[in-house]
């Protein structure tokens, strides 16, 4: 509604008040500058309200909005949980049939095991004692001795000695160790002497004088040593160039021929 209608209402409202009475009960009736003034400060107070309404408006519309971006994210931000989590479950059941897997494979790896640690106990009564020393004798001491030993040690672990030990013995095999120690005699009694093992079957043993030579054999009681004072020179000179104390040259000493091991017992009669 206009200005200018808005003042014809108030004319004619003034003009009947003004036949009809000349006064209101409370006293004279509003004059038309009085109304006009009234008109202007309502116009006053309505533009200002909606002012306000609108400035609220658009603080609502863009808190509004904020919301909706902020909602939009969290959806992202749900599926993307959602994603993760279809992923955590798939990996979980991978882990859960792989852990079946090598729990099967554990449980039929437990023979083998035994198997193999008992023959590598074996081979601590074949390997010179001598020999038997640093890095061997701490990996020999990590065998388990019992049923539950092995079962606290855990399978990967004793797979880590067992392989640890076959590569030990392996390199011995293909080893010339010479040592000092002492050499059980026929008649009884001992001699410290230079011995000489070719791998872990045949050990040869020279005294300092050359006077006294023997041939070690192992057996399953153990290191066996037979006399052969024969021999004195050739072994003295075969430790001699396997210690590069003098040049490589043919030597003649006995070998044994090639057997199975562990040695088997001798049939009883």
């Amino acid at each position: 509604m206009g200005l200018e209608r808005w003042m014809r209402i108030l004319l004619l409202v003034h003009g009947a008040c003004a036949i009809g009475s000349p006064h209101t009960a409370n006293g004279p009736a509003p004059t038309l500058e009085q109304l006009v003034a009234q008109l202007v400060t309502l116009r006053t107070q309505i533009a200002a309200e909606k002012r306000a309404w609108k400035e609220k408006e658009q603080t609502w519309q863009s808190e509004l909005q904020l919301l909706r971006t902020e909602a939009a994210a969290l959806e992202k931000d749900v599926a993307s949980c959602r994603a993760v989590v279809q992923a955590q479950e798939k990996e979980r059941a991978d882990v859960e049939r792989r852990r079946e897997r090598l729990s099967g494979v554990l449980a039929a790896l437990g023979p083998i095991l035994d198997g193999a640690e008992r023959e590598l106990r074996q081979w601590q009564t074949r390997l010179p004692p001598s020999l038997l020393t640093g890095t061997l004798r701490k990996t020999f001491s990590e065998l388990p001795a019992t049923p539950d030993a092995a079962q606290s040690v855990g399978a990967s672990r004793r797979v880590q000695v067992v392989l640890a030990l076959w590569t030990q013995i392996e390199e011995l095999l293909h080893t010339i160790s010479i040592t000092r120690e002492l050499v059980p005699l026929d008649g009884g009694g001992a001699c410290e002497m230079d011995v000489m093992y070719v791998g872990s079957a045949r050990a040869f043993a020279v005294s300092a004088d050359d006077r006294r030579a023997c041939i070690g054999t192992v057996g399953a009681d153990g290191w066996q040593w037979v006399s052969c004072p024969d021999l004195a020179g050739e072994i003295r000179r075969a430790i001699r160039i396997a210690q590069r104390e003098l040049p490589p040259s043919p030597v003649r000493l006995p070998l044994p021929a090639a057997q199975s091991w562990p040695p088997q017992p001798k049939p009883e009669k």
